[in-house]
């Protein structure tokens, strides 16, 4: 009899990755068991997406098995501390917990499309470089393919080997690129560069990847890049269609205004109250210190206001800097979506340019927001007279 014994709790951990993997798989729904004499690993594959998952193991044979959703259900219920599964000779398979046993006939394994793992690992980077980075730009992810362009439907990686990788995507109105740094590991002469777009779905799990050890490794094979950490691995499949030159969109020349993260998202909230799905602009007014109608000792401030048929909002908020009055009309709902993953009391520099848009620097990266009105709002402009409600702490 073909036996292996595998650790429940830690199977149940791999089957929590693998299942969802592969009940997106419009082809078998099923995971492979690749079994060795000290181990298996758990394969699950989907039209995007494949993760490896290694576990420790004990076996009297080598092979691979197929398990089965219904099966792949009823483990994930149990309790106990084995998992033993038996191959006998009438090809049939079973699977025992403690007392609860289930039978059922073997699939091919030749059915199941494997992933061709490489063993040619070309680079490494921090894991919370990396997770850091793709918090940073999912925002900006073309969920509903509103561009009609495939290839913004994905996160899209540059490598530079033995530098750094930068992190980009956009929507069409919202831009934001980042970079982590990329080590050079196995191939330490490897040069040049390479860019590949993964699928929002493969970035989820790449995100759990990046829990699983401190550094997670690159492999290339082929035109697959894949990433692993922890005994884990991730196989994307890349997205068709050419990945714009976001770069080159962003805004040159000094910022006009800088502000902590969590005083702009305040005053915006406050303002976005009033505003509707139809329209949720707010007007912003940057204004500098000494200028006409503020007090001498007043430092500067933006005033953020909305109105709308049910009323008015108004929010305020002290900025770092100002360095020339400035006024602009955004929506809401995108600079805030811009702004939300962002930890509190980050330094934020403010650029526009001739393109109605607004750009945030920050350490992290640089985000864009488009659809921006400049000088000419599309709401009741704010005042000149308006000042800042004092700090009650001050």
């Amino acid at each position: 009899m073909k036996t292996v014994t595998i650790n429940r709790e830690a199977l149940a951990v791999a089957l929590k990755i693998c299942i969802p993997i592969a009940a997106k798989s419009t082809r078998t729904q099923s995971i492979l068991l690749n079994v060795m004499r000290d181990g298996v690993t758990l394969e699950a594959i989907n039209d995007t997406t494949a993760v490896m998952y290694q576990l420790v193991a004990e076996s009297n044979y080598t092979g691979c098995v197929m398990l089965s959703p219904k099966i792949l259900k009823a483990l994930q219920a149990e309790h106990g501390e084995q998992v033993l599964i038996e191959q006998a000779d009438d090809k049939t398979i079973s699977v025992r917990i403690t007392d609860d046993r289930w039978e059922f006939p073997t699939e091919n394994p030749n059915d199941y499309s494997s992933a061709n793992w490489s063993n040619d690992c070309v680079a490494s980077v921090p894991a919370v470089e990396l997770l850091q980075a793709l918090k940073f730009v999912e925002h900006a992810v073309d969920k509903e393919n509103g561009s009609s362009r495939y290839a913004l439907g994905g996160v899209y990686f540059e490598f530079h080997w033995g530098s750094k990788c930068l992190v980009q995507a956009t929507n069409g109105k919202q831009i934001a690129l980042t970079q982590a740094t990329l080590n050079a590991e196995g191939k330490a002469d490897k040069t040049g560069k390479r860019g590949i777009v993964v699928p929002l779905d493969c970035i989820k799990t790449i995100r759990t990847l990046c829990s699983r050890a401190e550094l997670v490794e690159v492999f290339e094979v082929g035109e697959q890049i894949q990433f692993q950490a922890g005994g884990m691995r991730v196989v994307t499949k890349l997205l068709e269609g050419r990945f714009p030159n976001v770069k080159a969109t962003t805004c040159k020349g000094e910022p006009f205004a800088a502000i902590q993260s969590d005083v702009l998202q305040n005053a915006v909230k406050a303002a976005a109250v009033v505003t509707d799905a139809q329209d949720s602009s707010v007007d912003l007014k940057f204004r500098k210190d000494g200028s006409p109608g503020m007090a001498l000792d007043d430092p500067p401030f933006l005033h953020a206001m909305s109105v709308s048929p049910i009323g008015k909002s108004v929010g305020y908020g002290w900025c770092v800097m100002v360095i020339e009055d400035k006024q602009l009309t955004i929506s809401a709902e995108l600079l805030l979506d811009s702004i939300k993953s962002l930890p509190e009391d980050l330094r934020l520099d403010l650029r526009t340019d001739d393109s109605e848009k607004l750009q945030i620097n920050c350490e992290h990266g640089t985000l864009v927001i488009a659809g921006m009105t400049r000088n000419e709002p599309k709401k009741p402009s704010v005042q000149d007279d308006s000042k800042p409600v004092p700090d009650p702490a001050a």
